[in-house]
């Protein structure tokens, strides 16, 4: 009998020919300010989910300026940031900011109902990132976000091979890097 895949369980490697069906690399940004490390609607989008789903916990691993964290702040829910070198404004109380290596760090974070991924772009780190995010942090009902779907190659990458395990919505923005959103496909107890 064949052993059922996790989403734990990973390939070593994509094949060298690997694409997203769809992917092109996206223009470079423009027209934006310097401080913005995402879209400025990226925010709006995640607070849109939050209201939808009535979350109470949001999680974003890498913030860099703060462009979609100070946003999320101003929402008044319960934020962690994890950045190993976050350049942020002052942050309200209820944003706490965990400075260091996102994956060490996440056993230390609190259950979410939304995480927001936007560190490093590479594959395997997002699988890794992901993996311990998904044990430590996640629930059952866990709304998963990352930025640059369609901008970068390996997480374009990743968010294809995420969707063996998870429902996977591609939408575009305004500089067409992406946004994903990955829930999990059916119903599993955790």
């Amino acid at each position: 009998m064949a052993k059922k895949k996790t989403a734990i369980e990973t390939p070593e490697k994509l094949p060298d020919s690997f694409t997203p069906e769809g992917y092109r690399p996206a223009d470079p940004p423009t027209n934006r300010p310097a401080i913005w490390s995402s879209e400025p609607e990226i925010a709006q989008l995640i607070l849109a989910i939050a209201a939808n789903i009535k979350a109470k916990t949001i999680i974003e691993v890498g913030c860099f300026r703060g462009a979609t964290t100070t946003q999320l702040a101003a929402s008044g829910l319960d934020i962690h940031v994890v950045d190993i070198q976050p350049e942020l404004p002052p942050m309200p109380p209820n944003v706490t900011v965990h400075v260091g290596d996102s994956i060490a760090l996440a056993p230390k974070l609190p259950k979410a109902d939304i995480i927001f991924f936007d560190s490093v772009h590479e594959f395997k780190r997002q699988r890794d990132e992901f993996q311990r995010y998904e044990r430590t942090c996640g629930q059952p009902n866990t709304t998963y976000i990352f930025h640059d779907a369609i901008h970068i190659a390996d997480v374009a990458a990743f968010c294809a091979w995420l969707r063996e395990w998870y429902d996977v919505v591609i939408i575009n923005t305004t500089e067409n890097r992406g946004l994903a959103i990955a829930k999990w496909k059916g119903s599993r107890k955790k």
